[in-house]
């Protein structure tokens, strides 16, 4: 049993919003994975720190600043790529390709279907080929 703990994906979910934060939280726990929540930028470091995370799962938008500077941290730092998902209400052109320049490998734009972000997430931890919002419609 715990190898099985060992080797369970571990999900860094940014989220300011605690309904939205506790659905996807439970969605990634009952995938199997095991969710880490941060409500806010500096909780989200204090987890990075902490131990090991696989993907990170951010809005844009949170109280001590904003998801673009998490991506551009974890993007710049020395650990190994951590790919990472944008969870957001405003993917404007604009901000997509700056999240992308800041590391993010794909968007899910709130309010989003579960299966949609379930099926990305699976992608990412599997270390497959990345399937793009835009080919789960």
């Amino acid at each position: 049993m715990g190898n099985d703990q060992e080797n369970t994906r571990t999900v860094l979910v940014v989220e300011n919003n605690t309904e939205v934060l506790d659905v996807v939280a439970n969605e990634v726990a009952a995938q199997g994975w095991k969710p880490v929540v941060a409500t806010c930028l500096r909780d989200a470091r204090a987890r990075l720190r902490e131990g090991r995370i696989d993907a990170i799962v951010t809005d844009l938008s949170l109280d001590d600043g904003d998801g673009l500077e998490l991506l551009r941290e974890v993007s710049a730092s020395s650990r190994p790529r951590i790919p990472m998902i944008v969870i957001t209400s405003y993917a404007t052109p604009e901000i997509r390709e700056y999240a992308r320049q800041a590391g993010a490998i794909d968007f899910v734009e709130k309010p989003f279907r579960m299966n949609r972000f379930t099926a990305l997430l699976s992608e990412v931890l599997a270390g497959s080929p990345i399937i793009t919002a835009s080919q789960l419609h």
